[in-house]
Protein backbone atom coordinates (compact mmCIF):
# COMPACT_ATOMS: atom_id res chain seq x y z
CA UNK A 1 0.00 0.00 0.00
CA UNK A 2 1.39 3.37 -1.03
CA UNK A 3 0.75 6.43 1.09
CA UNK A 4 1.12 10.02 0.09
CA UNK A 5 3.62 12.01 2.08
CA UNK A 6 1.89 15.26 1.13
CA UNK A 7 -0.75 14.77 3.79
CA UNK A 8 1.78 14.16 6.57
CA UNK A 9 4.38 16.81 5.79
CA UNK A 10 4.08 20.18 4.08
CA UNK A 11 5.82 20.78 0.77
CA UNK A 12 8.84 23.07 0.72
CA UNK A 13 6.59 25.80 -0.64
CA UNK A 14 4.28 25.56 2.38
CA UNK A 15 6.86 24.89 5.10
CA UNK A 16 7.96 28.18 6.75
CA UNK A 17 11.27 26.51 7.66
CA UNK A 18 12.10 25.83 4.01
CA UNK A 19 14.29 28.34 2.16
CA UNK A 20 11.86 27.98 -0.78
CA UNK A 21 8.91 29.22 1.29
CA UNK A 22 7.65 32.67 0.33
CA UNK A 23 5.30 34.42 2.72
CA UNK A 24 2.45 36.48 1.28
CA UNK A 25 4.29 39.60 2.43
CA UNK A 26 7.42 38.61 0.48
CA UNK A 27 7.08 40.65 -2.68
CA UNK A 28 9.25 42.90 -4.79
CA UNK A 29 8.25 45.96 -2.75
CA UNK A 30 8.99 44.51 0.68
CA UNK A 31 11.27 46.90 2.56
CA UNK A 32 14.39 44.87 3.31
CA UNK A 33 16.92 47.50 4.32
CA UNK A 34 17.18 51.25 4.58
CA UNK A 35 19.00 53.30 3.39
CA UNK A 36 19.84 51.97 -0.05
CA UNK A 37 23.37 50.97 -1.03
CA UNK A 38 25.35 53.94 -2.32
CA UNK A 39 28.77 52.29 -2.32
CA UNK A 40 30.41 53.92 0.67
CA UNK A 41 27.85 52.34 3.01
CA UNK A 42 28.40 48.79 1.71
CA UNK A 43 29.48 47.22 5.00
CA UNK A 44 26.48 48.42 7.03
CA UNK A 45 24.10 47.86 4.08
CA UNK A 46 25.28 44.28 3.48
CA UNK A 47 25.05 43.39 7.18
CA UNK A 48 21.51 44.80 7.35
CA UNK A 49 20.51 43.06 4.12
CA UNK A 50 21.88 39.69 5.26
CA UNK A 51 20.14 40.04 8.61
CA UNK A 52 16.82 40.76 6.90
CA UNK A 53 17.04 37.88 4.45
CA UNK A 54 18.27 35.44 7.08
CA UNK A 55 15.06 36.14 9.00
CA UNK A 56 13.24 35.14 5.81
CA UNK A 57 15.50 32.05 5.49
CA UNK A 58 16.94 33.17 2.14
CA UNK A 59 20.66 33.70 2.91
CA UNK A 60 21.53 30.25 1.51
CA UNK A 61 20.74 31.58 -1.98
CA UNK A 62 23.46 34.23 -1.62
CA UNK A 63 26.12 32.18 0.16
CA UNK A 64 26.04 29.40 -2.44
CA UNK A 65 24.50 26.73 -0.21
CA UNK A 66 21.54 26.57 -2.59
CA UNK A 67 22.51 26.65 -6.25
CA UNK A 68 20.41 26.74 -9.40
CA UNK A 69 19.09 23.27 -10.25
CA UNK A 70 18.89 22.03 -13.83
CA UNK A 71 15.97 23.40 -15.85
CA UNK A 72 14.49 19.90 -15.93
CA UNK A 73 14.62 19.56 -12.13
CA UNK A 74 11.23 19.84 -10.44
CA UNK A 75 12.67 22.34 -7.93
CA UNK A 76 13.82 24.78 -10.63
CA UNK A 77 10.62 26.85 -10.58
CA UNK A 78 10.79 27.20 -6.79
CA UNK A 79 14.46 28.18 -6.98
CA UNK A 80 13.71 30.71 -9.74
CA UNK A 81 10.94 32.36 -7.70
CA UNK A 82 13.24 32.78 -4.70
CA UNK A 83 16.15 33.93 -6.88
CA UNK A 84 13.95 36.51 -8.59
CA UNK A 85 12.53 37.88 -5.34
CA UNK A 86 16.09 38.25 -4.02
CA UNK A 87 17.13 39.98 -7.26
CA UNK A 88 14.20 42.38 -6.89
CA UNK A 89 15.09 43.11 -3.27
CA UNK A 90 18.72 43.78 -4.12
CA UNK A 91 17.90 45.97 -7.14
CA UNK A 92 15.27 47.92 -5.17
CA UNK A 93 17.73 48.74 -2.38
CA UNK A 94 20.78 49.91 -4.31
CA UNK A 95 21.26 53.27 -5.99
CA UNK A 96 20.19 53.57 -9.64
CA UNK A 97 23.83 53.82 -10.75
CA UNK A 98 24.75 50.61 -8.96
CA UNK A 99 21.61 48.82 -10.17
CA UNK A 100 22.40 49.67 -13.78
CA UNK A 101 25.75 47.86 -13.45
CA UNK A 102 24.25 44.58 -12.23
CA UNK A 103 20.79 44.67 -13.79
CA UNK A 104 21.44 42.03 -16.46
CA UNK A 105 22.92 39.40 -14.15
CA UNK A 106 20.63 36.39 -13.85
CA UNK A 107 21.26 35.14 -10.34
CA UNK A 108 21.04 36.90 -7.00
CA UNK A 109 24.31 35.24 -6.00
CA UNK A 110 26.08 36.73 -9.04
CA UNK A 111 24.82 40.20 -8.13
CA UNK A 112 25.70 39.73 -4.45
CA UNK A 113 29.22 38.58 -5.30
CA UNK A 114 29.71 41.48 -7.74
CA UNK A 115 28.63 44.03 -5.13
CA UNK A 116 30.96 42.47 -2.59
CA UNK A 117 33.86 42.45 -5.06
CA UNK A 118 33.26 46.07 -5.97
CA UNK A 119 32.55 47.63 -2.57
CA UNK A 120 34.01 45.45 0.19
CA UNK A 121 37.54 46.78 -0.03
CA UNK A 122 40.03 45.95 2.70
CA UNK A 123 40.53 48.87 5.08
CA UNK A 124 44.07 49.57 3.83
CA UNK A 125 42.91 49.92 0.23
CA UNK A 126 40.02 52.10 1.29
CA UNK A 127 42.29 54.35 3.38
CA UNK A 128 44.71 54.71 0.46
CA UNK A 129 41.83 55.55 -1.89
CA UNK A 130 40.47 58.19 0.51
CA UNK A 131 43.93 59.69 1.11
CA UNK A 132 44.53 59.84 -2.63
CA UNK A 133 41.16 61.49 -3.14
CA UNK A 134 41.86 64.02 -0.37
CA UNK A 135 45.31 64.87 -1.71
CA UNK A 136 43.74 65.64 -5.07
CA UNK A 137 41.30 68.12 -3.56
CA UNK A 138 43.97 69.90 -1.50
CA UNK A 139 46.13 70.80 -4.52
Amino acid sequence: MTTSSSSSSPSSLEDPNSPFFLHLSDNAHTVIVSPSLTGSNYISWSISFLLSISIKNKSSFLDGTITAPDLSDSSYVSWLRCNNILLAWILNFVSKDIASNVFFMISAKQVWDKLKERFAQPDEARIYHLQHKLSGTVK
